[in-house]
């Protein structure tokens, strides 16, 4: 049975250790160890000198042995077995115990308490396995102390080792799942399912700008797991990552963690790891075939330029359409993505690391090297805690400042401090996808800097916006030398009339994909709920107040554009906003619409004056209303331009879609606007539910000067 003030700690605080001038060594003690060596000599001394600051701590909570002291806070309790570490094990020692002078509790001895702890044990576990020294060799690995320390020594037990390791590797993990990533300043990104064992995780890599490594995530699990892709790419995010700049992503080509770097990217550049497209290809095709074509395909990928790139692949799809079409499938699915590092002309040493997610795979190894060295790790039944646990050791393994080798210089020479130039040329932000258009190689840049340092972090800087204005994004051009008073652009190769053909005809069928995609759009636009109107409008037209149903001039369906024309506006009195007015000039004659029983309308805050002067002035003829209640802010358009759809049954009012930002720049075509409506083109052909309005093609078709024609008209 215990006693009370053996197991309840006093709540006093530690007391500080206290070092004594001067500490006498019994060197007769420790002569015998003088001849095993200075370490060991050391050792010996080491260990007086630790009992006499354990004394020196007794008394100073104690007071002074044999001496009466009735106002002492603690008393002396006698010595018991302890140990302390030394050297990555357990040595034996006396350690005297001191209670509360009240019987509060035992208090802590503080020579003791600091050289007792076991954490030093875990990083010495630690180093030494990942240096390579297995769990039952590691004995071999500590200093030596001395026989007379060694064999009183423990926690050199393989298992005790293992259990350190595992524990440490554990908090490592931990540490690395927290981590705080909002300074990082990542311009590649390498995703891959990884198997261990009998498991598969999901591992995220980042580049830094300066080229360093960074484990960044680990989850168990598969990359075709849409809900764990976008679920670790949102850790990222909620742990400080910034997502808003553009990033090169390697991905190993699974389509849910390409649509999640979407989903959860601004602005990403997808590059396919092309070690997966060749296992994926060779799995395809009999074991005679699997070199023939990997050589070929290996060539493909180290040619000249992307285009000659996707000559050679096609080349060989087409020959293994006729023998083996499932290997041919799979050679041109995301062909185009397996040759974006290609495409960005990035240097020779530095593509060997983008061209593939074998970064990753490289820091795994050293991991699954390791954990084999571990007994705990090593067996079958705690599998699940190597594959959590394996990358935390793996954080370690990678060392601090690793980076990525610096690129040759031209020629294939040295590059001295080396010039990783290529760039990536962007887009405005805003929605319908990332935006990014891939281009040549920039001009040097000075230091060692990622290949995509220039790209990433000078171009496409932030807009700036005036209240309804659709801004002036600056224009970044890289340097070159002037070419005729114009700036030297790198173009693309000149080619055959049968090249250019070929070419163009691999992009008509994206051109047919993006065709469909668009259709399928409209589709479920026309499947979208609709939102009753319920409160009443005004707006001021030429022929004085209207209500929103009045702006249906009646017809069925009504597009409004909020247009920015008002005081506080740039271009105001003379112009409406630049954006607007653009808009507003590729806007088809409206007879068109009119024909497909839809009204297009203008509204601003802009007196009708005002607006009729301008509309006049720059020719045009849409109608435009103003307005004059809170419709805008209601809609949405209150502090920025959009096109809100409506549709009525009767006299009631429903709202039925809305675009904005990047959305508009598609309206203006008749096409665009009809298939942003509830009841799309009518036609025959298009997907629509139910007993909606369709007539065939082209009955509808009219010449705007006669927008009252009935019969129909031959397209030809």
């Amino acid at each position: 049975m215990g006693k009370q003030y053996q197991t309840t700690d006093a709540e006093a605080s530690t007391p500080e250790l206290t070092i004594p001038a001067e500490v006498s060594v019994a060197l007769a003690e420790i002569a015998e160890s003088a001849t095993e060596g200075l370490l060991a000599l050391a050792v010996g001394a080491g260990l007086q000198v630790l009992g006499t600051l354990m004394e020196e701590s007794v008394t100073q909570l104690a007071g002074p042995k044999g001496t009466h002291n009735p106002d002492r806070a603690a008393v002396r309790h006698g010595h018991e077995h302890g140990s302390v570490t030394l050297g990555g094990r357990r040595v034996p020692v006396q350690r005297p115990r001191v209670r509360a002078a009240d019987g509060s509790g035992e208090l802590p001895v503080a020579a003791y308490e600091l050289f007792s702890g076991t954490e030093l044990l875990g990083r010495l576990a630690l180093e030494r396995m990942l240096g390579g020294l297995s769990t039952r060799r590691y004995g071999l690995g500590l200093e030596p102390v001395g026989t007379q320390v060694e064999q009183t020594a423990s926690g050199t037990s393989k298992s005790a080792v293992s259990r350190r390791f595992v524990a440490m590797t554990h908090t490592a993990l931990a540490e690395l799942l927290a981590a705080d990533l909002s300074g990082l300043d990542l311009v590649c990104l390498l995703v891959d399912g990884v198997h261990f064992a009998e498991h598969t995780c999901v591992v995220a890599l980042g580049i830094s700008i300066d080229g360093t490594k960074h484990p960044l995530a680990l989850v168990e699990g598969s990359t075709e797991n849409a809900t764990l892709a976008r679920d670790l790419l949102t850790g990222l995010r909620e742990r400080g990552l910034d997502t808003t700049r553009p990033i090169l992503c390697v991905l190993d080509g699974a389509k849910a963690l390409h649509r999640a770097v979407l989903d959860v990217f601004d602005h990403p550049v997808i590059a396919r790891c092309q070690q997966h497209k060749l296992r994926n290809v060779r799995d395809k095709l009999p074991e005679r075939l699997r070199g023939p074509v990997e050589h070929r395909m290996r060539a493909a990928y180290h040619a000249p330029s992307a285009l000659d790139a996707e000559a050679q692949l096609l080349a060989l799809a087409r020959e293994l359409d006729k023998t083996h079409p499932g290997a041919a499938t799979s050679l041109r699915e995301g062909l185009a993505e397996t040759l974006t590092v290609l495409r960005l002309e990035i240097p020779p040493t530095l593509a060997r690391t983008l061209r593939s997610t074998n970064a990753i795979e490289s820091m795994l190894s050293i991991c699954r090297e390791h954990a084999g060295n571990a007994r705990a790790l090593a067996g079958r039944h705690h599998g699940a805690a190597l594959v959590r646990r394996r990358d935390g050791g793996g954080r370690q393994t990678v060392p601090p400042c690793q980076r990525l080798p610096a690129p040759a210089g031209p020629a294939g020479g040295a590059g001295g401090r080396g010039c990783w130039s290529c760039h990536l040329s962007m887009r405005g932000s805003g929605g319908g996808g990332s935006g990014l258009n891939i281009m040549g190689p920039s001009p040097k840049l000075d230091g060692t800097r990622d290949i995509l340092a220039m790209s990433l972090g000078a171009v496409n800087r932030l807009r700036g916006r005036r209240r309804g204005s659709w801004g002036r994004a600056p224009i970044w051009r890289p340097g070159g030398t002037s070419v005729n008073g114009h700036l030297a652009m790198n173009t693309p190769p000149i080619v055959s009339p049968q090249e250019w053909e070929a070419a163009r005809l691999q992009l008509l069928v994206k051109e047919k994909e993006l065709t469909r995609a668009r259709d399928a759009l409209a589709a479920e636009r026309r499947r979208m709920p609709w939102l009753a109107v319920e409160k009443e409008y005004e707006f001021d037209g030429p022929k004085g107040k209207v209500s929103l149903l009045d702006l249906f001039d009646g017809r069925r369906q009504l597009i409004v554009y909020r247009a920015f024309f008002e005081p506080g506006v740039s271009g105001w009195p003379e112009h409406a906003c630049v954006g607007c007015s653009f808009l507003a000039d590729q806007v088809a004659h409206v007879a068109h619409l009119n024909a497909r029983d839809t009204t297009l309308a203008f509204v601003s805050r802009a007196p009708q004056t005002d607006i009729e002067r301008v509309k006049a002035r720059m020719g045009w003829e849409m109608p435009w209303y103003t307005l004059t209640d809170g419709f805008d802010a209601d809609f949405g358009v209150d502090e920025w331009h959009g096109t809100n759809a409506f549709i009525r049954d009767g006299d009631r009012v429903f709202r039925t879609y809305f675009i904005n930002s990047r959305g508009d720049e598609a309206m203006g075509s008749t096409w665009s606007y009809l298939d942003m409506t509830a009841l799309g083109r009518q036609e025959e052909w298009e997907d629509s539910p139910e007993r909606y309005p369709q007539t065939p093609p082209y009955e509808w078709w009219i010449w705007h000067d006669e927008p009252h024609r009935t019969d129909p008209i031959d397209p030809a």
